[in-house]
């Protein structure tokens, strides 16, 4: 009785000193004077404490539980040098999203074209009924009638034993019932001085994941520490191309064209009952999609940490359709292969053609992403200066380069293959565009945020004052984003397309003249007003 006095006695002692200034404090027990005052009101029945799965660690003969937040502070002066960082990470968004901004719409202009003259340039051919043409090297093909078929096997390296036969692609992942950490951090602005006190709390929750977390790293490792029941066997999603895939034949489809089918299903019925990895473990399928350790009877009740499951899937050989470039195999004699559709240059009046047209056009297909972006990326002393343009072509050129090089399930005619790949095109075009928009909103906001910290400096109503300002930017940064955007937009559209251009300059206009007309309206409004 006299032992537990004495420790809710220190404890309380603890709270006090906390109170005045929590720097005294050993660093364990600098928190809240709240969770000071939980910990004595636990500390008399320890045992308890632990028997109902509460965390504790020692420290001076003190036990503090492990599941108090965080609490840090941060200066006036400290927030305005953050500031100034952000502001210098502002401008080179800003920077960034304006050249990734006019690069797409570059990109996007040239994709219209392509598919423009492809369509115009197309041959359709059925691979049931003719071959593959030496004629036909260097010509944008539409092939249909046939079925896709994998020649060779497949095989993931993690589960070598087993074999893949009769289907274009897999997908194997590997999850493990594992702990995953969430933060959250709650910032109060100081009345008095401008700064700030963040309280970062932790929370923890078991789920299935395809990634290896470390929780070394968790604020609670100790009580929340991650294992694997077979550490030999590498967790993720891997996905695997058949290499050697004929269409009819005297056709073979390249793995990067392959790789465009993505109508994956469940593969128990290739895999079997039970399958094996390469370390010797043993998973068996539960009554769903999923193999589990074998041994473990498991269910959404059942799971403990490290538990493992595995899920199959592929691509079925089946009915295709090809839209590319069609070129001679020069791996197989007779035998056609194909590379993507790209534009080149004809000439002023087009005198380019025939066989010298063909042999561009196959030149021009071979060309790696790397190889592109060389020729379209600016050198010399321009480089310097033009670093976020080259950046932003490099990164085009090699995700997603102007070109009809296309692969369907099922059989499509010509123009439902080309309706779909205009229908990816506008896809892209307004998802690149809107994550350009994001970022140069992100720069505007990330430029102006010395606004947010400075007017904090002001006693008890800079943090009001400065949730107003917060607002305020807010809306300033979105003008300013739409503005922008929308005059690099057009002035890209004069460019590759002048009258649509036209028609978004007038926009700009109408954007930027829009404050100034309603400010002049309501000023108008007060004049009249005080007339009255």
């Amino acid at each position: 009785m006299a032992g537990g006095s004495s420790l809710m006695l220190r404890a309380f002692v603890l709270c006090a000193l906390a109170s005045v200034c929590p720097a005294l404090l050993p660093k364990p027990l600098q928190q809240s004077p709240a969770a000071l005052s939980h910990g004595a009101a636990v500390g008399g029945s320890l045992e308890q404490s632990k028997a109902s799965g509460v965390a504790f660690v020692e420290h001076q003969g003190w036990q503090a539980p492990e599941e108090s937040p965080i609490v840090t502070h941060k200066s006036w002066f400290s927030k305005m040098g953050d500031s100034f960082n952000s502001m210098l990470l502002g401008i080179a968004l800003m920077f960034f999203s304006i050249a990734f901004l006019w690069v797409n719409e570059a990109r996007n202009a040239e994709q219209e074209s392509v598919i423009y003259l492809g369509q115009s340039e197309v041959q359709s051919i059925d691979v049931k009924s003719s071959s593959a043409d030496a004629q036909d090297s260097g010509t944008l093909v539409h092939l249909t009638g046939a079925a896709a078929q994998g020649v060779g096997s497949i095989k993931d390296q993690r589960f070598a034993h087993v074999k893949w036969d009769q289907c274009l692609r897999i997908r194997v992942t590997v999850e493990a019932y594992q702990w995953q950490e969430a933060k959250h951090s709650e910032e109060v602005k100081d009345r008095v001085g401008g700064g700030s006190t963040t309280v970062t709390s932790f929370s923890y929750d078991s789920m299935w994941s395809s990634q290896k977390i470390d929780s070394g790293s968790f604020h609670e490792s100790s009580s929340h520490r991650n294992i694997l029941m077979l550490p030999a066997l590498a967790l993720g999603k891997e996905t695997s191309t058949n290499d050697a895939v004929q269409y009819g034949d005297h056709h073979f489809v390249p793995c990067d064209l392959v790789a465009q089918l993505d109508n994956f299903q469940d593969a128990s019925s290739l895999v079997g009952a039970s399958v094996y990895t390469t370390s010797g473990g043993k998973f068996d399928q539960k009554g769903d999609w999923y193999y589990y350790l074998s041994g473990r009877l498991l269910d959404s009740n059942t799971c403990q940490i490290g538990d493992m499951r595995v899920r199959f899937e592929y691509v079925p050989d089946g009915p295709a359709t090809i839209l590319a470039l069609q070129t001679d195999d020069e791996k197989l004699a007779g035998c056609g292969t194909f590379l993507p559709y790209r534009l080149v240059s004809r000439g002023f009046f087009g005198y380019l053609s025939g066989k010298e047209l063909q042999r561009s056009l196959v030149a021009e297909g071979k060309l790696s992403g790397d190889d592109l972006y060389e020729r379209g990326a600016c050198g010399g002393p321009l480089a310097s200066l033009c670093c976020c343009c080259n950046l932003v072509k490099k990164l085009f050129a090699q995700l997603s380069p102007p070109q009809i090089y296309g692969m369907f399930r099922g059989q499509l005619s010509a123009q439902e293959c080309f309706e779909r790949l205009s229908s990816q095109a506008v896809a892209k075009k307004w998802m690149f565009r809107l994550l350009g928009w994001v970022l140069l909103y992100a720069g505007f906001m990330a430029f102006l945020h010395p606004l947010f910290v400075v007017f904090d400096i002001i006693p008890f109503l800079g943090p009001y004052f400065g949730t107003f300002v917060n607002y305020a930017v807010g809306i300033v940064a979105f003008l300013g984003t739409l503005a922008v955007a929308t005059l690099v937009v057009s002035l890209a559209y004069m460019v590759y397309h002048p009258l649509l251009g036209l028609l978004y300059l007038l926009l700009t206009g109408a954007i930027l003249a829009a404050p100034m007309i309603i400010s002049h309206l309501l000023q108008s409004n007060e004049d009249f007003k005080v007339l009255a």
